[in-house]
């Protein structure tokens, strides 16, 4: 597990409690797969050499025996591994997380229906 400065941890610390906790209502401290993967997608960290089955695999290998969820302890773990992955620094990893600011919430928009929507007239 590399070592971060303090700063690029706390503002990866507060990334990793926005993901862990997006489609939840409350606060959480720990992470889901499908955050894990949530997070690997928005920070732009999939590539040729890192897919979400890769993503998925070293979730798995990091979580705890009997666990579905990681802890941030486990976290940094898996940063090692994505990082390892790529083939780049633990640093790139964070710095590109970070340059993130959080979960991306793409929902769809419904448009404008005229009898609906305009109220005037009626």
């Amino acid at each position: 597990m590399a070592l971060l400065d303090p700063k690029v941890e706390a503002d990866l610390k507060a990334v990793y409690y926005a993901f862990a906790s997006f489609g939840s209502s409350q606060q959480q401290v720990e992470m889901e797969s499908k955050n894990f993967v949530k997070l690997a997608k928005d920070c732009k960290l999939m590539s040729k050499s890192f897919t979400t089955t890769d993503c998925d695999l070293i979730f798995t290998k990091v979580k705890a025996k009997g666990a579905r969820k990681i802890t941030w302890p486990d976290f940094l773990k898996a940063l090692d591994q994505v990082a390892a992955k790529k083939g780049t620094s633990v640093e790139a990893v964070a710095d590109e997380i970070i340059k993130s600011g959080g979960p991306q919430d793409s929902g769809t928009k419904a448009e404008a229906v005229k009898w609906h929507d305009d109220k005037d007239s009626c």
